[in-house]
């Protein structure tokens, strides 16, 4: 990564834990065009935390997804890096390593930190990892299932993914309604159990030779008191 590149990162990515509140705009789509609702409220947020790059020590490549765990010991996942922070926001350690082997990965999609233990999702091969806070393989099992399906959260026994079924992929480029399959599976990999299907309106484009789709409103859950949300 050259130095631009580097300083480019510094001055855009940034951690903030959240005191209070948040700030909202939604979307609203009228005749083909997007808009934005003006909120009702707007709170100010207070910043108690960043955790920024330093040359001597660490750099961040392509963060997707920020966790923390009850010590506030801070995470942050990228496709091949986990990387835990202290609560002062000092670099511990990388937890994974790049591979194929038991407990290695190569391209991870999401994590569930839990009271001892650390659940990762990692795509191609697709596997479930299971690790201490300290990066100690635990476990692991394959998944069946092809990399496109989307680890959301564990909860009592079970592993909940999402699936995008394509449902209207064959018609023309524009606003659609494409299925997303809600699916449990268990505890090695095993009793894959479809929930429900939900439609979520999603943009569809067209190019030759092929095609590609956004959602336009993400597919959310979680899982209250053993009920679906």
């Amino acid at each position: 990564m050259s130095v631009n590149m580097i300083k480019w990162w510094l001055t855009l990515i940034f951690i903030t834990i959240i005191s209070v509140g948040f700030i909202s705009a939604a979307p609203m789509i009228k005749s083909g065009k997007v808009s934005l609702i003006e909120p009702a409220k707007t709170v100010k947020l207070n910043s108690v935390l960043t955790v920024v790059e330093t040359d001597d020590t660490f750099y961040l490549k392509r963060p997707i997804q920020i966790t923390a765990d009850k010590n506030e010991n801070i995470y942050i996942l990228e496709m091949d890096r986990l990387l835990k922070f202290n609560r002062d926001g000092i670099l511990k350690k990388n937890l994974v390593t790049r591979g194929a082997g038991p407990g290695e990965v190569t391209q991870m999609s999401r994590v569930q930190v839990m009271d001892d233990t650390i659940i990762i999702h990692n795509n191609s091969p697709a596997k479930i990892i299971r690790i201490d806070k300290e990066g100690k393989l635990l476990n692991e099992f394959r998944l069946k299932q092809q990399w496109y399906m989307l680890f959301k959260h564990y909860h009592n026994g079970a592993y909940y993914f999402i699936k995008s079924m394509n449902s209207d992929a064959g018609k023309q480029a524009g606003i659609i309604f494409n299925d997303y399959d809600l699916i449990t599976v268990g505890e090695k990999g095993e009793n894959r159990k479809k929930i429900g299907s939900f439609p979520v309106k999603t943009m569809l484009y067209r190019f030759n030779p092929g095609w590609a789709a956004a959602s336009i409103a993400p597919f959310i859950t979680c899982v209250k008191d053993g009920r679906y949300m």
